[in-house]
């Protein structure tokens, strides 16, 4: 059979938050007071080693969870409830998941419903999520070559990432109000892990995306010194904004 309404909801929806996600469903069948549920978590969440569930509503008794993976969980009914009838919604609470590490979409979370002997019986998918940024750990610092107005600078700009950077993952870089970027704007920048192409967005905002660990052919090239920028127009500069 399907499950219906299966739902997905981490306490916290902030890339890399660790919490209590709560699984909701509505059978299809029955399930006996020893009857199994398996819960695969999206490939990009993790459970914790020792993760542990408990029953919000819908169920009787008390459930034993075993990770048998990174992303699935199996709960077993220990006999202590009695039979939950079809067309029930359970909710289910799943303590100490960790969030992708990213912003945006999830995968899709699975439940399958099984008697003791592991047939199955009921399945079903929740719905994706949007998994919001996450502040960075510690100041943003821009570190300039030149402070005089109008002069034509580098631009160093060191920050720690809270989250992992994925290898598809940007960048945005939005540059105090009266800097212009150059055109053409370099193609090209070095990381430790390979180069990533650069884009002009708009006025002062610039955008690195990664592009993997090989580097393109032409048009495209890498540039072995920092981003440069001019201050526009030539008005004083106040050097502890940038510190």
């Amino acid at each position: 059979g399907e499950l219906a309404n299966v739902v997905m909801a981490p306490a916290s929806v902030s890339a890399g938050a660790v919490g209590p996600v709560t699984v909701a469903f509505i059978t299809s069948s029955p399930i006996p007071n020893d009857g199994v549920m398996d819960i695969d978590i999206p490939p990009t969440f993790r459970l914790s080693a020792a993760v542990t569930a408990s029953v919000v509503s819908g169920l009787t008794g008390t459930l034993t969870a075993t990770r048998l993976s990174d992303t699935r969980v199996r709960l077993q009914r220990t006999l202590t409830g009695s039979l939950l009838p079809r067309y029930s919604t359970v909710r289910i609470e799943l303590r100490d998941v960790r969030n992708q590490e990213f912003s945006g979409e999830t995968g899709q979370l699975q439940v399958d419903t099984r008697l003791a002997s592991l047939e199955l019986m009921d399945t079903g998918l929740a719905p994706s999520l949007y998994i919001a940024t996450s502040a960075m750990s510690g100041a943003v610092s821009l570190t300039l070559s030149s402070v005089a107005a109008g002069a034509l600078s580098s631009a160093t700009v060191e920050f720690v990432a809270s989250s992992p950077i994925p290898s598809d993952g940007s960048l945005l870089v939005h540059f105090p109000a009266g800097f212009t970027l150059p055109t053409p704007f370099p193609a090209y920048l070095p990381f430790l892990d390979g180069p990533a192409r650069v884009e002009a967005l708009s006025g002062t905002t610039g955008s690195a995306g990664s592009s993997g660990t090989a580097t393109p052919g032409a048009p495209y090239y890498d540039i072995g010194s920092p981003i440069q920028g001019r201050l526009s127009p030539p008005l004083p500069v106040d050097a502890s904004v940038f510190r």
